[in-house]
């Protein structure tokens, strides 16, 4: 993402995240190999990435400041889709705190189902240029400690993502076989078809991409992400 306002406090806190991480392991795919230390996503620690997303939150929330001559200038986190807010708009969001119960909700809710099926939902400071990734043949989801900075609702989008992936895995044949298409929308948007045309997806076949291409396409719905869970891995 361009920042438009540098988040000092959320970055030496994921920096100070990433210096706890523990535990070394490799995982590897047909496509790369990871060699990653990381902090498993364990109930009792729940409690700490909730913290640490709020605070993200808060630190990603509009500012208003006042300059010495009193004029007002406000700084925002934003990116090259979002559209320009206005003063209302930007004002609005200053006095209103955003809810952001639901998407909570789907993260302690997904947890939940991922240690049902054992599958393993980690931090990790990797070197991949992926965000998170999903690793079938080790029942693992690998989160860069990044994502934290971003707030609760863009880890809850990358988290469905993943989500979708692991359904897609659930819909195979079996366990050794290759995801499988869920048939489900592939309207994406402009944002979601940029990243999806970024260098990390060029060497992807097509089924591959076809296979990106739905999990893009709905990772913002968080509800859809639950009831694929639901019918195709815990059925």
């Amino acid at each position: 993402m361009n920042n438009i306002i540098y988040s000092r406090n959320i970055k030496l806190i994921v920096c100070f995240l990433c210096l706890l991480i523990f535990n070394k392991a490799i995982y590897s795919d047909e496509n790369n190999i990871y060699n990653n230390s990381f902090i498993l996503i364990t109930k009792d620690f729940e409690r700490t990435l909730f913290s640490l997303l709020d605070r993200a939150d808060d630190e990603n929330r509009p500012r208003k400041y006042i300059k010495n001559d009193g004029s007002i200038y406000y700084k925002y986190k934003s990116n090259r889709f979002d559209p320009k807010l206005s003063v209302d708009e930007i004002e609005k969001i200053i006095s209103n705190k955003e809810n952001l119960s639901y998407q909570r909700n789907y993260l302690k809710l997904m947890l939940k189902y991922t240690r049902i099926m054992n599958i393993d939902i980690v931090l990790s400071k990797n070197k991949s240029k992926s965000s998170a990734v999903w690793v079938p043949s080790e029942k693992l989801v690998a989160i860069n400690t990044s994502l934290i900075s971003h707030g609760t609702k863009v880890f809850s989008e990358i988290l469905n993502h993943e989500v979708i992936h692991i359904a897609q895995s659930c819909n195979s044949i079996s366990s050794n076989d290759q995801p499988r298409l869920l048939n489900i929308d592939t309207n994406i948007s402009k944002e979601n078809l940029f990243y999806l045309n970024k260098d990390i997806y060029k060497d992807l076949s097509d089924y591959n991409k076809k296979l990106e291409l739905e999990a893009y396409s709905n990772q913002s719905n968080l509800q859809l992400g639950v009831s694929l869970i639901k019918r195709y891995c815990l059925k």
